[in-house]
């Protein structure tokens, strides 16, 4: 077996470039304290990388329209918005959520809707897979909140705000989990929502780190739902908080790895976005065109996807698919991947996914084609 692996698992996390390490490292180092913690010398210095970080990040993916709020992780960002947001619901509301989630947008607004009596409604789907947008009409009046993946981890399917506000307007609070997008497609204004998930170990940076890219709008309605210091100006009857992301920030954040995110965004800029997807539309096409070829496989993928290509096997299970992928020096991933309310749709069968990157090249996809044809 050819030493070299073949990395075929970016939809779950990515590898750092060294200029990445390297400025972790070089934070570390040289300064490692926790920004916003008194004004010495290397606090001074904390809390500038920190800010400078912050906006370099926000403005990879938006403009000075949208703040960004730092979470230890995508999953931890969307339950303390859903707790953030519980006053705004109220008994037989409808909070309303994409058909393929992942687990962390999917269980944090059920127990919302659990918690305040209201009702959790998945979109509903047609029978090729496609979200029926005309049956979404009759229910807009009761939504409060919807909340959905750009691009779904399971299949590669694609969700546009701009064709969800056409039916809902305005009025509602959108959130988008673009964990699944932020590596592969620049984020265009137009189809910004009022809160976008964006995942640092999805784009090439450190792991522990996630973002909140939300307007001004969504500010006013999202109240704290994690405590500590650093976000209060006064501890009283009522508290005064902080104005602006601060607020929803306590604790101490690891400034390193925000300075390594940035650096990641620095390195995605300079690899390019248009490049990303030729790759990524060249490689997906041709492993599909393989997968095609054999009876036995049913693609679940959604049509659209170019980073990801799923399918399973009649009769090879999805883990032993991913054994002999595996004992090929090819690493994909296997199963229910964290989203069984999204396989259900497959049948419930456990599927095998391979998801694609930067660090991919004409020889690993090679080496899968070759295996495809001569194991599946």
């Amino acid at each position: 077996m050819n030493d070299r692996i073949a990395y075929f698992d970016y939809a779950a996390t990515t590898f750092m470039p060294e200029s990445v390490i390297d400025s972790i490292n070089q934070y570390h180092k040289d300064i490692n304290v926790a920004p916003n913690r008194g004004g010495s010398s290397i606090g001074i210095k904390a809390n500038k990388l920190f800010e400078d970080s912050r906006a370099y990040i926000r403005n990879f993916f938006t403009d000075s329209d949208f703040e960004l709020i730092f979470y230890p992780g995508a999953t931890y960002a969307i339950n303390a918005i859903a707790y953030g947001l519980e006053h705004m619901i109220e008994p037989m509301d409808i909070i309303l959520i994409g058909p393929y989630e992942h687990h962390s947008n999917y269980l944090p607004w059920r127990e919302l809707a659990s918690r305040k009596k209201a009702i959790l409604f998945e979109m509903p789907l047609l029978s090729n897979g496609d979200i029926d947008f005309e049956y979404l009409k009759e229910i807009k009046e009761r939504v409060k909140i919807i909340s959905y993946s750009s691009v779904a981890n399971t299949n590669g399917y694609t969700l546009s705000t701009v064709r969800l506000k056409e039916i809902f307007g305005d009025d509602i609070i959108y959130i988008s989990d673009d964990s699944q997008k932020c590596a592969h497609s620049r984020f265009r204004k137009n189809e910004m929502a009022d809160c976008n998930i964006v995942n640092s170990h999805k784009m090439y940076g450190p792991k522990s780190l996630a973002g909140a890219l939300v307007n001004k709008k969504f500010l006013n309605h999202l109240n704290p739902s994690i405590f500590g210091g650093g976000m209060v100006e006064r501890v009283g009857f009522p508290n005064v908080w902080k104005l602006g992301v601060q607020k929803y920030e306590p604790g101490s954040i690891d400034v390193a790895n925000c300075i390594g995110w940035k650096e990641a965004c620095k390195y995605m800029n300079e690899f390019g976005f248009d490049h990303i997807k030729f790759l990524e539309k060249r490689y997906s096409s041709e492993i599909l065109e393989e997968l095609r070829k054999k009876s036995k496989v049913t693609i679940v993928s959604a049509g659209e996807s170019t980073s990801i290509v799923s399918f399973w096997h009649k009769n090879i299970h999805a883990h032993d698919v991913e054994e002999i992928f595996s004992n090929n020096g090819i690493i994909v991933r296997a199963g229910h991947i964290c989203s069984q309310n999204s396989i259900a749709k497959f049948s419930m069968k456990p599927i095998v996914r391979i998801s694609l990157g930067i660090g991919i090249e004409g020889y690993d996809v090679e080496r899968i084609v070759n295996v495809i044809r001569g194991y599946l």
